[in-house]
């Protein structure tokens, strides 16, 4: 009786700590339950130490091909030990993309932008609000042809869970005045919008201009560098903004950020 008190009187840990059997096996279970996340910020570590040493000097279109083959080999294997962590199917996705940019056939760039979908796909379940993965997701579409409202679809997903990011601006600015013509009004906005983002700031402004010209955009050019004055707005649409719909030109006035 007495040692079942004395027992009773030692905090959990403590006994925890006397016991070599449970000991052990606590700590054999922890190790197999963090070695995969263990696993996996190693190979991507790896990764990256392998692209940026073998990047310092400049590669042409095969070698860069060889380069992503042996990432993706090093990112595959540690998939098969870490299968559930996003980051690492996330980068193996990328490496997939650029797989198929730099592809020595148009068959096999098709095979690797496949892929691409397939492994962002598996990701969106796992993290849907991440935007990095549905802006991946939207390269690769665009990359297999897909169908305009599928693209716009997956870009204004990434654009919505990333207002304010940077590379999410930039990604607008570029695939929006690419293919300005063929956008819908709802795309047309966000893209707007993203232009109207960086012009506003000092490092991108000269990046904004030297786009729009040479995509020959010169409405969206003039729209950036009139004043707002609403006496305006009529003046605007009719002869110097003729790139924007009335719709896109009725909520610059609403917002005032017509600029």
């Amino acid at each position: 009786m007495p040692e079942k008190t004395s027992m009773l009187r030692f905090p959990l840990w403590s006994r925890v700590l006397h016991n070599r059997k449970l000991l052990l096996f606590l700590s054999i279970s922890m190790i197999v339950i963090s070695a995969p996340l263990q696993i996996g910020a190693v190979i991507i570590a790896w990764d990256k130490h392998y692209i940026r040493v073998n990047t310092k000097s400049k590669l042409n279109k095969a070698q860069k091909f060889i380069l992503y083959q042996n990432s993706l080999s090093l990112l595959e294997q540690g998939l098969r030990w870490d299968s559930n962590n996003p980051d690492l199917r996330f980068r193996f996705a990328h490496r997939l993309l650029l797989s198929g940019r730099y592809a020595t056939t148009a068959n096999l760039a098709t095979h690797y932008f496949q892929k691409c979908l397939q492994q962002t796909a598996r990701i969106h379940p796992q993290r849907p609000s991440w935007y990095k993965a549905w802006l991946l997701h939207s390269k690769c579409l665009e990359q297999t042809r897909a169908p305009k409202a599928k693209i716009e679809n997956s870009v204004l997903t990434a654009s919505r869970l990333a207002p304010f990011k940077i590379p999410m601006k930039k990604f607008l600015l570029k695939w929006g005045t690419h293919n300005w013509q063929r956008l819908s009004p709802p795309m047309k906005k966000q893209v707007w919008q993203a232009i109207q983002f960086l012009y506003s700031k000092k490092d991108y402004k000269n990046l904004v201009k030297k786009r729009i010209i040479k995509k020959e955009l010169f409405g969206l050019l003039s729209c950036l560098t009139l004043d707002s004055d609403s006496s305006h707005i009529k003046h605007i649409s009719r002869f110097r903004c003729g790139k924007l719909s009335t719709e896109h030109l009725n909520f610059q006035q609403q917002t005032g950020r017509l600029r």
